[in-house]
């Protein structure tokens, strides 16, 4: 129930106090029909009609899937199966937080950078490569724990960086008024990917093993690619009109 914006207090807004409107940005004053947007209207009509929203939740629903499947779970892979102490399985953990840290900072720069603020693409070609980290995780021969130590690292921070970079996909598609909005339904469906993950991993292992565990990591890493190919990078920009006009200047 916070006011969101300066025009509802009475404030002007940002372009206005900045005098920086950019092409277009005049249509955004104070007084437009955004700025008194209801919050039914936001949600209903420009969060769960917007198909890239919907795209974008469903990626994050697989992408944390895979976060904390391997957050959670690989330590007891490690003790388990690749026989590593206690202490050093939760050695290799920690680095896979400090990597992931490194792959978030990576991501946001090079989408700048180099991608020309082409998230989807970059979210993509990071998920291709959690593809191939998890199963390197998976199938790396006993007794190699710096190999180990090192495909859990790319785990992190491969999945770190679209995790990151969902929120900011979510606030592009869901445009100015309706970002927050977006955002934080977005994140909604990551946080039952958590849930899912924590409660299905441990079903799938005691039924199928730990190959049936990274299978199920595996193919939500798969299906996490396929929807952010499925987002794309076209933004949407959110009008309360229902049709455009032409006027004469």
């Amino acid at each position: 129930r916070l006011r969101d914006t300066p025009e509802s207090l009475g404030l002007p807004s940002v372009e206005d106090y900045r005098n920086d409107h950019g092409a277009g940005g005049k249509e955004d004053k104070a007084g437009s029909p955004h700025a008194s947007m209801p919050m039914r209207e936001i949600l209903f009509k420009h969060v769960l009609r917007n198909r890239q929203i919907w795209f974008l939740s469903l990626a994050n629903f697989f992408v944390y899937l895979v976060r904390y499947g391997a957050m959670d779970w690989a330590p007891t892979f490690l003790v388990e199966v690749k026989h590593s102490t206690v202490a050093n399985a939760s050695y290799k953990t920690a680095l896979f937080e400090v990597a992931g840290i490194a792959g978030s900072i990576l991501a946001g720069r090079l989408t700048d950078t180099r991608f020309a603020g082409k998230r989807a693409l970059l979210n993509v070609i990071y998920m291709i490569g959690l593809i191939f980290a998890v199963l390197g995780f998976w199938l790396m021969p006993e007794g190699h724990p710096w190999l180990e130590c090192l495909s859990l690292s790319a785990v992190g921070f491969l999945v770190y960086g679209p995790q990151m970079m969902v929120g900011i996909c979510a606030a592009d598609a869901g445009g100015k008024y309706a970002a927050a909005t977006a955002t934080g339904f977005t994140g909604l469906f990551g946080y039952l990917g958590g849930i899912v993950s924590g409660i299905g991993t441990g079903w799938i292992v005691d039924h199928y093993g730990w190959s049936g565990g990274f299978i199920f990591f595996t193919a939500s890493a798969i299906i996490g690619a396929l929807c952010f190919l499925a987002t794309g990078d076209q933004k949407v920009k959110l009008t309360t009109e229902p049709t455009p006009t032409l006027s004469a200047s």
